[in-house]
């Protein structure tokens, strides 16, 4: 009787700590996918302060942007904003088909989407 309980609890505690840190594993995996995708070119634009990217990852709230509004008023376009493009535009299609090829062969595997998912290309942003 006397040996149960010790057992019991460290049981208990063992399995309270699996769970914690299992939870923050998928949680940080989440963080890195988001990461991985922006940081890959896919056309989305990362803006943050001054030394983030050497001093900022350990203590990410230290570099907040305060006001975001006027940066993003600066980049954001409306569908009259005209374009110009310097890349030619068969080298675009080759750049999107590839994009396309890796989302469908890459990253629907790597996060086990199901068959029937199938990816679409809501946005093109040219940054030329």
């Amino acid at each position: 009787m006397r040996t149960e309980a010790p057992i019991t609890l460290a049981a208990i505690v063992f399995g309270v700590t699996g769970l914690i840190l299992s939870g923050g594993f998928v949680q940080d995996i989440f963080v890195q996918l988001g990461e991985a995708i922006i940081q890959s070119e896919t056309g989305h634009v990362q803006v943050f302060r001054e030394d983030f990217r050497e001093k900022g990852n350990r203590q990410p709230d230290r570099y907040l942007i305060e006001d975001p509004a006027p940066i993003s008023n600066a980049i954001r376009c409306v569908p009259t904003t005209p374009r110009h493009c310097e890349i030619p535009q068969p080298t675009l299609a080759d750049i999107r088909a590839k994009i396309e090829k890796h989302i469908k062969g890459g990253y629907l595997k790597s996060v086990q989407a199901p068959i029937t998912v199938f990816p679409a290309l809501k946005a093109w942003m040219e940054l030329n």
